[in-house]
């Protein structure tokens, strides 16, 4: 075995790999755990018009979160998405009680003791992910003259969430909150966690393609205005 790996010049690779593993066993939160701190976005609250939780399986650390903000005087609304439209749902059983997660916080925060008149349900029935949720929160603001909002989801939700918003709602500053995942410090343990951290990547994958695509978008019909100005001229 070791004339094969020495004649196929495989032993440096073969022994780096072990060191790396021994490394990465060993020192887990200083290797791979970079991986999951990079997606974690915790900015420091600021008083603002609304606290907006994201809509998710981890809802109830984000409703904790929410309602801790609220709570200690950052903002005087919380607001959040209606959910999936239930009718998509209950057609072929009209007698089916479908509960939205839009209409669980709502039982949530109330139990926490928020008046109703401090909530707001934007309608997100027609959402389908994170980007089209906050799209629709944005035309809400923008109609309340929002100055500013602090933006509330899970742990390795948190770095997209903040991009998203800047691309959909550029005009409206935000502040985003990491609400704690179950022993997301150490995602490489769990299956959850683990599967919270590859999703994520491929999803700010998605996030930088469409930006890259803005991007030379912009830069094209810049390029195109110009060139027809200098025709006319």
């Amino acid at each position: 075995m070791k004339t094969i790996l020495r004649e196929d010049g495989l032993i440096k690779p073969v022994l780096l790999l072990i060191i790396l593993a021994v490394v990465v066993y060993l020192f887990p939160h200083r290797t791979i755990g970079l991986f999951g701190r990079f997606l974690v976005v915790d900015d420091t609250p600021r008083k603002a018009n609304a606290i907006i939780v994201l809509l998710g399986n981890e809802s109830r650390d984000r409703v904790v979160k929410a309602y801790e903000l609220h709570r200690d005087g950052l903002a005087p609304l919380i607001v959040f998405g209606s959910g999936y439209e239930k009718q998509l749902f209950t057609d072929a059983y009209p007698n089916l009680k479908w509960i939205s997660t839009g209409e669980q916080y709502t039982v949530a925060f109330r139990s926490l003791g928020v008046p109703g008149d401090q909530l707001s349900i934007v309608d997100t029935g027609h959402a389908y992910d994170t980007a089209s949720e906050l799209r629709a929160i944005a035309r809400a603001g923008r109609k309340s003259a929002w100055a500013q909002v602090i933006l509330v989801t899970s742990e390795p939700h948190t770095r997209r969430v903040s991009m998203i918003w800047r691309r959909v709602a550029p005009d409206i500053p935000s502040f985003t909150i990491a609400a704690p995942q179950h022993e997301f410090s150490r995602w490489w343990s769990a299956g959850y966690n683990r599967r919270s951290v590859i999703y994520e990547y491929l999803a700010l994958g998605k996030e930088l393609g469409l930006r890259f695509r803005s991007f030379v978008g912009t830069i094209i019909a810049r390029l195109r205005g110009e060139h027809l100005a200098s025709e006319v001229n």
